[in-house]
């Protein structure tokens, strides 16, 4: 079975996987942390929303550092997986613009490969019993019939390649489904073009060796945090002024990123993370406060239409009432267009605000009073909340970043919006930090420089090293209290072109992620 695209594809090199792909993967002590699902997803190989409350984790590592001929584009991969004590769960997506299963070696094939090291071990020898690798072949779902995989799974053929969805039953799982088990894990993806296997992305590893050496897998944990548990959004005491700066009282509210590009079309993207968006919320008696970030390599408000032009939307349920059609005072959409700040004569929006170009893009603050916020400032109060971004590029809105659905509904159905709670006690929002704790870097691939931003669970120095995939460090650099990224240049350490793993270490905080430099 063979299919190849209709349409010229144009990729650019500097369209990054992490960026695109990932929104600042959940990393800490080097363990991918999967969580607990109260809601089975249908396989089908369609994305349900329950997998939108999921970290999407990108696949940058090719095996041998050899990239796709055919573009940066192709071959790129990203990964989802959650669980429940009766399955473990896997959605997987691959961009490929040409789908071919005719080799009669599997391993040749478009396919995905996962591998488990039940107990962790490291112990740089597989080991029966504990050591696994399975392989699933693009449009094959008879997996009891195979000799590595187990589950019942789904394909899908997507406008740029591919998605796969896997359910592994408790029986066949090597581990035991429940909270806190670490485990050795990778999964790699098979590429078929030109009547070979052209080449092999992957999570952790950088060799073919997975299914010989469990000492090469990456480390994951089964965690009791609930996919698509509130979002926790904290009081302040200190209000900040509304001047599109990031105040020191907003250091202390963890940030928050787009969970997914809506309808997933990647390809419209004119550069690395371009539309990828950060926001921080929080309230006290008077206000609800809101402060964005977008990355945007254009600024662009030229159309009459507001929603194609560069904006920051907010929708509330006020009541949380999930029940899929939009109710006159109860739902709410606001959508407030770069550079304007008159809120009050708009149809949308309310408040006070300011905007702020930068380096990178644009920022944006905003105070809505009490009175015109359509939920209660008090403490436990739980609504829906989404936060969406529009990019205007090239005439046209070219993409839309969103932090919870992936769709352009939310405006109508408001069981489409993720849920948040009002705290008014900050321990109780610091005490979920592994939820908000990230870091990334783009533009990834990067040359010679690249921005590694991070978010710490309460600001602290941090220490950034690199290190090469052989261990050995070649750079480090030291940040202040309060400072979330760290500007770094390869040209300043003589590194050649690879793929390089780097660590941000604040305190017991430890966050882990790879990054490639491409000359």
């Amino acid at each position: 079975m063979m299919r190849v695209f209709s349409k010229v594809m144009v990729w650019t090199l500097c369209l990054s996987l992490a960026g695109i792909l990932s929104v600042g993967a959940t990393v800490v002590d080097d363990v991918l942390l999967v969580p607990m699902t109260t809601v089975a997803p249908e396989i089908d190989g369609e994305m349900d929303a329950v997998w939108y409350g999921v970290t999407n984790t990108p696949m940058p590592i090719y095996v041998d550092d050899i990239l796709p001929e055919t573009g940066w584009l192709d071959e790129s991969s990203s990964f989802r997986v959650m669980w429940d004590a009766d399955a473990y769960y896997f959605f997987g997506t691959v961009l490929d613009d040409e789908i071919a299963t005719d080799s009669p070696n599997s391993y040749e094939n478009d396919s995905w490969e996962i591998y488990f090291d039940a107990d962790n071990l490291k112990n740089d020898t597989y080991v029966t019993g504990n050591d696994f690798q399975w392989r699933y072949v693009y449009g094959i779902t008879d997996f009891e019939a195979g000799v590595f995989d187990f589950g019942e799974g789904a394909w899908v053929e997507t406008d740029l390649g591919y998605d796969f969805e896997l359910k592994i039953e408790a029986a066949d799982c090597p581990f035991p489904l429940e909270a806190d088990h670490t485990y050795g894990w990778e999964t790699q993806v098979n590429e078929r073009d030109g009547g070979t296997r052209q080449t092999m992305s992957k999570w952790w590893g950088n060799t073919n060796d997975s299914w010989l050496n469990p000492s090469t897998f990456g480390t994951a944990m089964t965690v009791a945090t609930q996919v698509g548990e509130e979002l926790l959004i904290q009081m302040t005491d200190t209000a900040p002024e509304i001047d599109g700066e990031m105040d020191d009282c907003w250091a202390e509210i963890p940030e928050v990123t787009n969970n997914t590009y809506v309808d997933q079309d990647w390809s419209l993207l004119s550069g690395w993370g371009d539309c990828q968006m950060f926001y921080r919320a929080m309230w006290d008696a008077d206000a609800f406060y809101f402060y964005g970030k977008v990355i945007d390599d254009e600024i662009s408000t030229d159309s009459p239409n507001s929603y194609e032009n560069d904006s920051f939307e907010i929708y509330f349920d006020a009541d949380n009432l999930k029940n899929d059609t939009y109710v006159t005072g109860n739902d709410f959409q606001w959508r407030y267009v770069y550079g304007i700040t008159d809120f009050e004569a708009g149809v949308f929006d309310f408040g006070e605000g300011a905007w702020m170009e930068n380096d990178d893009g644009y920022s944006f603050e905003l105070k809505i009073a009490a009175a015109d916020v359509p939920i209660p400032l008090e403490a436990d109060h739980v609504f829906g909340w989404e936060v969406q971004v529009n990019d205007r590029d090239a005439g046209t809105r070219e993409t839309m970043a969103k932090w919870w659905n992936g769709t352009n509904d939310s405006w109508l159905n408001p069981s489409l919006f993720g849920t948040a709670m009002l705290v008014g006690d900050v321990s109780v929002a610091k005490d979920r930090p592994a939820k908000y704790v990230f870091v990334d870097n783009y533009p990834n691939p990067f040359n010679p420089a690249t921005t590694i931003e991070y978010q710490l669970s309460k600001p602290s120095q941090a220490t950034l090293s690199v290190y090469n995939l052989m261990g050995e460090k070649v750079a480090s650099m030291v940040n202040k209290a309060g400072e979330t990224q760290f500007k770094f240049d390869s040209g300043a350490y003589n590194m050649p072109s690879g793929v390089y793993i780097y660590r941000v270490v604040a305190g017991n905080e430890v966050l882990t992620n790879k990054m490639m430099l491409l000359k």
